[in-house]
């Protein structure tokens, strides 16, 4: 089966698991989650480092920093779930920021590897502008929650919190160019360039989607309709979402 196939067939499976997710009752969903986030998060991780063993030199490096970061990500969340009750306020939103940031280097890391790689360092006047707008709708849609929140302050958890936000954004941003770049290189290689631009479509989704979520729920929705539980379990359904195509351009790309 080639890619394409593979993707038509996987990617609407991983649609039809989301909207089951989101249906599902609540006594279910938060076990659910607490299993399926991690599990594909892992399952990613050790397909991303079964992947690093096909490149070498950058690439390599690039796939064990990508392995890397799901692994932590998925420790994280096994952590945070474990510790919620045991650690609360403050310490538990520091702690949980400062482990977010340190994965973040290694997501970093697997991009800056992925540029190293790639001979084409020019961007055409489309991808400009693509970058351009995608930079100003990613910092709308970290920022815009806090601010209509109110909750800006000279904290230092405040400050954490919105500079995390940010550098989701600035990841986002990042990511767009990459994406142009390394498609234009393999295509210029003429290798098929499909399957990565799922994996990292599959970053931005876990990464900025939540962000999209929390805008237009305080855009449109009445505060009311916000502290329904109905909108409170969208976040992790989208990064269930974000998993699973993350999940799926790897296995495609093996």
């Amino acid at each position: 089966m080639n890619h394409t196939r593979f993707l038509w067939i996987t990617l609407p499976i991983a649609v039809i698991l989301t909207v089951v997710t989101l249906f599902l009752p609540d006594a279910i969903f938060g076990t659910w989650v607490s299993i399926v986030e991690p599990l594909t998060l892992a399952a990613g991780g050790l397909l991303a480092l079964r992947i690093s063993f096909m490149y070498s030199k950058q690439l390599r490096l690039a796939f064990v920093f990508f392995s890397l970061f799901l692994f932590i990500y998925a420790g994280a969340i096994i952590l945070f779930t474990a510790i919620d009750t045991l650690v609360t306020g403050n310490l538990f939103t520091v702690l949980v920021i400062s482990v977010q940031a340190v994965d973040y280097v290694f997501l970093i890391l697997f991009c800056v590897n992925l540029l190293k790689v790639i001979q084409i360092s020019r961007l055409n006047t489309t991808a400009w502008l693509i970058m351009g707008l995608t930079a100003a709708v990613s910092l709308f849609l970290a920022l815009y929650p806090p601010v209509a929140d109110g909750i800006l302050s000279a904290d230092p958890v405040v400050i954490m919190y919105l500079a995390i936000r940010v550098i989701d954004a600035g990841l986002v941003v990042a990511l767009v160019p990459i994406i142009w770049l390394y498609i234009t290189y393999l295509k210029s290689q003429q290798r098929q360039s499909l399957t990565f631009t799922v994996i990292i479509s599959g970053i931005i989704c876990a990464t900025i989607f939540n962000y999209l979520h929390e805008a237009v729920v305080r855009l449109v929705a009445p505060g009311a309709i916000q502290d329904t539980p109905f909108f409170n379990i969208i976040p992790d359904t989208l990064f269930i979402f974000g998993y699973l195509v993350i999940l799926v351009g790897l296995y495609a790309h093996l």
